[in-house]
């Protein structure tokens, strides 16, 4: 039983760091004007956690930005819903 829960510990920690790194390339994507990178980052982290509202934000404005703004109102929706 202990095996298992350092395993699942060991997953949780890295899908964590995952996580931060995939959010920070989608900063960076976003802060060089590459919209599609950042769309695809942001929209990876927003299916992992579909009820953060922080990202389904930045997910809805790299999209503004991108130029897909029927799927930036559904992301910002979604992100006011919560």
């Amino acid at each position: 039983m202990t095996r298992g829960l350092i395993a699942t510990v060991r997953c949780n920690a890295l899908a964590t760091c995952v996580d931060q790194v995939r959010g920070d390339d989608a900063g960076v994507a976003a802060s060089e004007g590459d919209y599609g990178r950042a769309v695809a980052l942001f929209g990876k982290l927003a299916q992992r956690k579909p009820e953060d509202a922080d990202i389904l934000t930045n997910l809805g404005a790299n999209l503004i930005d991108a130029g897909q703004l029927e799927r930036s109102e559904a992301a910002l929706q979604k992100a006011l819903a919560l």
